[in-house]
């Protein structure tokens, strides 16, 4: 879930990678993926993944180079109608367990909020050109 790592630590995560690497040592690296470079969403930044970035393929594959390490074979990338798929069923399912959750805990705030974000990372990746990849790299050197 490397989405989740943030862009301002991209180094130090390949970094730690390559140095808890052994010689012929191998990382896979799954994570979601935009088209083109951009910031995240202030919305999303704030209410659902603080620091948080999706990184383009490029950048993922940029970030790991400068930190030493190397694609081992071409990134295998899921068509993202299949995950737009899951994340409706996501909120479908949240939909129907809600009525058992703690209401104080997760208000109608929360609720319309979280069904919100499901229902537009659905669309990002209906229609926007978001996938999941998993990229396997290995030292360098």
């Amino acid at each position: 879930m490397f989405e989740h790592v943030g862009r301002p630590h991209f180094g130090t995560y390949f970094e730690t990678i390559r140095r808890m690497l052994t010689a012929d040592g191998k990382a896979l690296i799954h994570t979601i993926v935009k088209p083109t470079k951009g910031w995240t969403d202030a919305w999303i930044d704030k209410y659902i993944f603080p620091g948080g970035y999706i990184p383009t393929l490029d950048e993922m594959t940029e970030a790991a180079t400068s930190a030493g390490l190397k694609l081992d074979c071409p990134p295998f990338k899921h068509d993202g109608i299949h995950y737009a798929e899951t994340l409706r069923r996501w909120r479908a399912r949240f939909e129907r367990a809600y009525p058992a959750l703690d209401q104080k805990k997760y208000d109608q705030r929360f609720r319309r909020m979280w069904c919100f974000y499901l229902a537009g990372s659905e669309g990002a990746f209906q229609w926007n050109g978001y996938y999941v990849t998993q990229a396997l790299f290995r030292n360098a050197h």
